[in-house]
């Protein structure tokens, strides 16, 4: 239907460059039907995990090689694919307050205890080291909190991995839109300041290109990787061969950072555009806090 405003978390399709895409899937049907026709390994398809990998490395500081790249059938998945890997029944998970409905969802029906975790101008408050019942895993959006905005700040960032260290936390990150940024350079991944491989990191294309597409990744540490296999065997569920193609081309032959630099000049100008309303007419009745960056403003 037609689009409609103050939609949280979802991207502007109309700027998405669909000719291009549609050339690139037309060329690999020409080129190699009769494999993308085929069923791909658990993991998914490896040139998109290739293609992933070295993406994350370039643009998001993550440290990782293609081995470690989970490709699911959107971010939900990524999300689902940790709780039955990680997460037993009684087990601790400290979420953000206020925080993603999703993961709260998805932990609780996995009959963990969620513990909340308060957020304020620098983002998720590290729990308290002398506390009992320590979380097994933390889910986090350090680059854009959701949905107030703020990213963690670097001592908080540097608490939240000692933390994990020494009381063996997972910590959950979810990446999902932190390609954008509005002011300066975007903050690196958490991941890629994880020296102990306690981070796990996720993200989706549905919020950077266009939500049907609803391709994910996750990152995994080395020494999980039997594991998410075992899971992954198990609960199935991958997204077409054909779009992972797709995908793969688009982010080797650079549309997919062009794209995110021309969506991220858009954005700009319509916070601009909010900025510049709500002073106009109705200063005095509402505060805008500041947005860094991320699909959603307060």
């Amino acid at each position: 239907g037609v689009p409609r405003p103050f939609r949280p978390g979802f991207p502007e399709t109309r700027e998405f460059p669909l000719g291009i895409w549609e050339d690139l899937r037309a060329r690999l049907l020409r080129e190699r039907s009769g494999e993308l026709l085929d069923f791909t390994g658990t993991f998914g398809y490896m040139p998109l995990r290739e293609a992933v990998a070295s993406r994350l490395r370039n643009a998001r500081g993550v440290k990782c090689f293609a081995e470690q790249v989970i490709i699911t059938a959107g971010a939900q998945q990524a999300l689902n694919l940790v709780v039955d890997t990680l997460v037993s029944p009684g087990d601790v998970v400290g979420v953000e307050e206020p925080g993603y409905y999703g993961a709260k969802a998805a932990f609780q029906r996995a009959g963990a205890k969620v513990t909340p975790l308060l957020v304020d101008e620098e983002g998720l408050i590290v729990p308290d080291a002398k506390r009992q019942n320590h979380p097994k895993l933390i889910y986090a959006t350090p680059t854009s909190q959701f949905p107030l905005g703020a990213p963690l700040t670097l001592p908080r960032r540097l608490a939240l991995l000692d933390y994990a260290a020494h009381h063996h936390t997972w910590i959950l990150e979810d990446d999902s839109d932190g390609d954008f940024c509005y002011y300066g350079r975007p903050l690196p991944s958490l991941q890629g300041a994880d020296n102990q491989s306690r981070v796990l990191y996720f993200g989706t294309t549905g919020k950077s290109l266009f939500p049907s597409l609803e391709i994910g990744y996750l990152v995994v540490p080395l020494g999980l990787l039997e594991s998410f296999a075992k899971t992954k065997e198990i609960s199935g569920g991958a997204p077409c061969v054909i779009d992972q193609a797709t995908l793969a081309l688009f982010l080797s032959e650079g549309h997919f950072d062009r794209h995110i630099q021309r969506v991220n000049v858009v954005y700009h100008q319509r916070l601009q555009a909010r900025s510049d309303s709500v002073q106009t007419e109705l200063d005095g009745y509402m505060q805008l806090e500041p947005t860094q960056g991320g699909l959603q403003a307060i």
